[in-house]
């Protein structure tokens, strides 16, 4: 039986970003408008680099400007 490696993703969905850190998929994309969560467009979908989430991750930062509390 071979042993099979699990994939990592490069780039993941918002809503799929968003939970991976516990926000809603509005406050990810708040982030992405305030330049603060960088983010990449394929066609139609908006992906988030798993890097880009992981360095989000590790400095300080303010909610977004526009942040309301929908979610």
């Amino acid at each position: 039986m071979k042993d099979q490696l699990a994939i990592e993703p490069l780039a993941v969905s918002v809503n799929e970003a968003a939970k991976m850190i516990g926000v809603c998929p509005r406050s990810v994309q708040n982030y992405i408008a305030e330049n603060l969560l960088l983010s990449r467009k394929i066609g139609r979908r908006r992906v988030i680099l798993v890097a880009a989430l992981k360095d989000f991750l590790r400095r300080d930062h303010p909610s977004p400007s526009g942040f309301k509390k929908r979610c």
